[in-house]
């Protein structure tokens, strides 16, 4: 039973990481900690999960988050805090309305609450 429970999660490690790589294509040279919060929402998605309003919203601003990383660094910078504050640490309130200090806190402050596998991204060979 152990055996077909690890091949099914392999299964959709695969599966996830080719849906990542077809919709958002080569996400490698984002922010590691982005990318592993991209790849466990994907993987959550298929594995078990009801569908996700996450994988629209990646979709449609990863392409804009590529793509403002080569014109203005530190934008991009910005704008990953905001993604991470949204998908990852799941701040209530809009994370646009907020300092980067305020938003450094509250990632700190929540950092013990997040449910994600630890370098899954990694694992999918995202990186």
């Amino acid at each position: 039973m152990e055996v077909s429970s690890n091949s099914e999660k392999g299964n959709t490690l695969i599966r996830a990481k080719n849906v990542i790589s077809q919709s958002l294509g080569d996400i490698s040279d984002l922010n590691y900690e982005l990318i592993n919060t991209i790849a466990n929402i994907y993987f959550k998605q298929l594995d078990e999960e009801p569908i996700s309003e996450d994988i629209p919203f990646i979709e449609s601003i990863i392409p804009d988050l590529i793509a403002l990383k080569e014109k203005d660094v530190k934008a991009y910078e910005i704008l990953t805090m905001v993604l991470l504050c949204k998908l990852k640490y799941r701040m209530a309130t809009n994370p646009m309305n907020k300092t980067v200090t305020r938003l450094k806190i509250e990632m700190k402050l929540r950092k013990g609450k997040v449910n994600e596998i630890p370098d899954l991204a990694e694992l999918m060979g995202l990186i």
